[in-house]
């Protein structure tokens, strides 16, 4: 249970990984448009800072797809990579376009979101802090808006105009440390972290969704009697998932003398005798052996990738695990079994066979009984 739940969240990382790729692909294409309409003067603004941002943007995309085309996604670290890659590409468009791509910054911590993990989340959060001040303080006198953090903030544009429309603010800021970091430094790292928080428990709560769809899924799936797959589960797989696979081998139980016990013990005993039956073909069972109640005392196991030798392995391991226990019970633990193998599209006639050979074995169990 533990290796499913830690491989779903490897694929689930392994996704959003892409997606935030994917994402970083369409920003980098609308950086370029921007790049053409400010070339074309549609944007006037200082082309020389938005080549240079162009440029340095491009080349931290291009690093970062050509690692991405080496490196397997499934690694755990990789996501620490992508979220240094999308920080590092949106603080040097916030470096160079200042106020124009502020809100920027916040796509890492959208990103980040998309993970399930905390230490994400921290590392996202220090990260954003960091590109913050760089962005802040080198924007400031390298950047297109500097002319904003120049003047005192906190008081309406009209303190700064005169009744005949004149600017009269004409001195630099002599506090610009104090400025920078307390009217724009600050206050960002904390809608930042705001940000990030929200962002991270709306993904925790879609996740949360997910699993618990997931779980009423499998609930759907899972005889409740037994804990095995039930009969819809079983029509399924047959029809869909074994048309490709090689070698496919098919195991069919059917549990001796349940009538008699019901009648003579009762049904509770009877329950009993199939819970103990299909309990240890569920210990049997992994990510190529699928078990199946597919009726009241039928049972049916199908192992993917097993010859004749494996399929006999595991019906000996079966009976072995039965006589183990067998004296804890008031009733004889048994059951008729068939089995059959062949190529997965095939799997019909491989069932059909694998029960005609459990009729015959069910068969020689009466013989046996009556002599």
């Amino acid at each position: 249970m533990l290796f499913k739940k830690k491989l779903q969240q490897q694929i689930a990382e392994n996704t959003s990984n892409k997606y935030v790729i994917h994402c970083m692909k369409i920003m980098v294409i609308i950086m370029l448009g921007i790049w053409i309409l400010n070339i074309l003067n549609v944007f006037p603004i200082n082309k020389k800072v938005v080549f240079l941002c162009m440029v340095a943007s491009l080349i931290v995309y291009t690093i970062g797809m050509i690692c991405w085309t080496f490196i397997d996604l499934n690694k755990d670290f990789v996501k620490y990579l992508i979220i240094l890659w999308t920080v590092i590409i949106t603080t040097i468009m916030e470096t160079g376009l200042t106020f124009h791509a502020i809100l920027a910054s916040v796509l890492p911590i959208l990103f980040c979101s998309l993970y399930s993990s905390k230490k994400l989340m921290i590392y996202t959060s220090v990260l954003t802090i960091i590109s913050t001040f760089i962005s802040v303080i080198v924007g400031y006198h390298y950047g297109i808006c500097d002319a904003n953090m120049t003047l005192l903030p906190g008081e309406p544009l009209s303190v700064y105009i005169n009744e005949a429309g004149e600017f009269t603010r004409t001195q630099i800021n002599n506090n610009l440390w104090f400025s920078l970091i307390v009217f724009f430094i600050f206050p960002r790292c904390i809608i930042y972290t705001m940000c990030i928080i929200v962002c991270f428990n709306i993904g925790k709560l879609n996740r949360n969704n997910v699993e618990y769809a997931k779980h009423m899924e499998v609930l759907a799936e899972i005889d409740g009697m037994t804990g095995l797959f039930n009969k819809s589960k079983y029509l399924s797989v047959i029809s869909n998932d074994y048309n490709e696979v090689q070698q496919v081998s098919v195991i069919f139980w059917d549990i001796n003398n349940l009538k008699v016990i019901n009648d003579t013990n009762g049904h509770e005993e009877g329950d009993l005798l199939i819970r103990t039956v299909a309990n240890n073909i569920l210990n049997l069972t992994d990510e190529n052996k699928q078990a199946f109640r597919i009726g009241g005392d039928e049972f049916i196991m199908i192992l993917k990738n097993a010859d004749e030798t494996e399929t006999l392995k595991t019906i000996e391991q079966w009976k072995n695990n039965i006589n183990s226990i067998k004296h804890e019970y008031p009733f004889e633990i048994s059951a008729s079994i068939g089995y059959a193998s062949g190529q997965g599209k095939d799997l019909q006639q491989i069932i059909k066979q694998s029960d005609e050979n459990m009729y015959i074995d069910k068969k020689k169990y009466h013989e046996s009984a009556n002599n």
